[in-house]
């Protein structure tokens, strides 16, 4: 066989290189795009109704440390997640792995330098990995039934809402109603 064969055969791996990395480029574009979309309509939807909005807080809530954009997009996707992070974070800080086959939460990464996604997963997506002396408790937000009527009072009267209204939206107990 000449050297010419191979040489061509070469410049066709090479353009198959190319070739994969736009379709690669164009797939990362169409995703973005979808979840931006997926971001505009949610605005939108959490907007229209005060039962949308409250519905939103209850569970933004269990997820505060996050901006409002990723808030936002968990919510849409799914509004029952208590803790989400990223793989590597469940793995390094807590000790716990992502399931096989689990699927991650979708947001925008707005610290990358060009256009990148990024994906949560929510601890019910995780479970304790094999090394006992890694695994650490995930602290979840809550009020204590001994400071919820204290918490109650102070927002209603903060905010000029009743405490009936505030109660299982924002003071912890995933979305538990206590009066």
């Amino acid at each position: 066989e000449s050297g010419e064969g191979k040489q061509g055969h070469h410049v066709f791996e090479r353009r198959r290189g190319i070739a994969g990395k736009a379709g690669a480029d164009t797939l990362a574009k169409k995703r973005f795009d979808i979840i931006t979309e997926l971001y505009a309509e949610a605005v939108k939807e959490v907007a229209a109704t005060p039962e949308n909005w409250m519905a939103f807080l209850n569970s933004a809530c269990r997820n505060y440390r996050l901006p409002f954009d990723e808030q936002l997009l968990v919510h849409v996707q799914r509004p029952d997640a208590t803790a989400v992070l990223q793989m590597e974070d469940w793995n390094r800080k807590f000790g716990r792995w992502v399931k096989r086959d689990s699927k991650g939460i979708v947001v925008i990464d707005k610290n990358a330098k060009t256009m990148r996604l990024k994906h949560y997963f929510d601890i019910s997506d995780t479970q304790e990995g094999r090394y006992r002396r890694l695994v650490r408790p995930v602290p979840l937000w809550e009020v204590g039934e001994k400071y919820r009527q204290d918490v109650q009072e102070t927002l209603a009267n903060a905010f000029g809402v009743s405490g009936e209204r505030f109660c299982g939206n924002h003071t912890g107990g995933g979305g538990k109603r206590s009066r």
